[in-house]
């Protein structure tokens, strides 16, 4: 069954047809993923601009570009599909956006737990000698 599902989502006909009026199940659901990404960089901003830490407001405007952009892209595809224009409305467009948020999620969180671990371990260190001097 999901073997089935599996090959006919990437069957080169439905990756490269040309969009129908109406759109699918598939394609409201790319929108919606798109519009709650927006949603969730308007909150990620929010709470940026309630931080103290300079590092912190560093990491989450990288989400909030990470989510803005990619929902912003989504919507975008969306749009061009139901207005019929064909070059770019194709699902395989839309796979490729999903793909490049998740490298870009993957650069994100190698980031996160690697080099600013080490930053926030600095800054703590540096706090603290402030502190006590």
């Amino acid at each position: 069954m999901l073997s089935s599902l599996f090959k006919q989502f990437f069957s080169y006909h439905y990756m490269f047809a040309e969009p129908i009026q109406l759109p699918s199940k598939f394609d409201r659901g790319i929108y919606y993923a798109g519009l709650t990404l927006i949603v969730v960089a308007i909150v990620l901003f929010a709470i940026r601009r309630m931080q103290n830490s300079q590092l912190t407001r560093n990491l989450l405007i990288r989400y909030f570009r990470l989510s803005f952009y990619t929902g912003l892209l989504l919507a975008i595809w969306f749009w061009l599909r139901y207005e019929l224009i064909k070059v770019v409305s194709v699902h395989f467009v839309a796979v490729l956006i999903v793909l490049g948020a998740l490298a870009w999620l993957v650069r994100l969180l190698v980031f996160q737990f690697g080099q600013y671990k080490q930053m926030q371990d600095d800054f703590d260190r540096e706090q603290l000698k402030k502190r006590y001097m």
